[in-house]
């Protein structure tokens, strides 16, 4: 039972999922490592073009038992110092912001709240946090998912 519920969460059949793996690895001399690796790149690039955000960084997991499918949402933490925030008024438009800017100084990198974390915020998350670490979110595996996962496979 607890197995179709999993089928049914992910919409990924495990034993056809390793079958299908396992027939393309020695079928085109490919090591299984490299195809998951692949298979995982294309669900998560799936993903986020079905529910994900243009900037955001999504990586999928397949569990090789189960042949469930599980994706993340990647942020970078980063310090405050170290990118640039952009300011918007009471009516969410954005205010332009008047910085000199002196030669040789490098401009920072805009703060993309869909990419980067604060340290601050990223330490409610994880308490031994620092900058530069990677904080992954689970994300919601979407019901109807089973069914954009068989058509990238098969493009894969």
């Amino acid at each position: 039972m607890a197995k179709k519920q999993e089928e049914k969460r992910s919409g990924i059949n495990s034993n056809e999922f390793n079958s299908a793996i396992t027939q393309i690895c020695e079928e085109k001399g490919i090591n299984k490592d490299r195809v998951m690796q692949t298979v995982e790149a294309a669900l998560a690039a799936a993903y986020k073009k079905d529910y994900g955000k243009k900037s955001q960084n999504i990586r999928a997991e397949i569990d090789g038992v189960s042949g469930g499918v599980n994706f993340f949402l990647i942020k970078e933490v980063v310090d405050e110092t170290s990118r640039e925030f952009v300011v918007f008024d009471e009516e969410g438009e954005r205010e332009e912001k008047m910085e000199e800017v002196v030669d040789g100084e490098e401009k920072l990198p805009r703060f993309n709240p869909e990419r980067d974390i604060t340290l601050e915020d990223a330490i409610l998350i994880k308490k031994d946090a620092k900058v530069g670490d990677t904080i992954e979110t689970e994300l919601e595996t979407q019901e109807n998912y089973g069914r954009v996962a068989a058509q990238t496979a098969k493009q894969v």
